[in-house]
């Protein structure tokens, strides 16, 4: 059996149970939260996994640390979600900028996510 790519989904919203039903079938899900250390959200990857950032779902104060959450986990490219406001703010343009290969804007068109991730994973 093939082994499925992993996707890590770095988000502080807990509640986004639709993620593992919307990428379960295609992807080895890890869910990292920003509010947790560091150090003990160590995931297991197979292969070289991509990201996701949930930007919109970041308080104030998680926003400073950003940064150390991108360099320090594995995937070697991010995908930001956003809010469409939130592009108007230098921060988050600094760190789509930095890090991120591509952004989405919320609602999220799930059908054009899966596809971003599907090509960003191919490259």
């Amino acid at each position: 059996m093939e082994q499925k790519p992993t996707l890590l989904w770095l988000s502080a919203d807990r509640r986004q149970n639709n993620i593992h039903q919307l990428f379960a079938n295609q992807w080895q899900l890890n869910r990292i939260h920003p509010g947790e250390p560091l150090h003990t959200q160590q995931p297991g990857c197979s292969g070289r996994p991509i990201g996701v950032c949930d930007l919109a779902s970041l308080t104030q104060s998680q926003y400073a640390h950003i940064d150390q959450w991108l360099e320090h986990l594995p995937a070697s490219s991010w995908l930001a979600i956003v809010q469409p406001d939130q592009l108007d703010q230098p921060q988050v343009r600094r760190l789509i900028q930095d890090y991120c290969q591509d952004y989405h804007t919320l609602p999220v068109d799930w059908r054009r996510l899966r596809y971003s991730l599907g090509h960003m994973w191919g490259m």
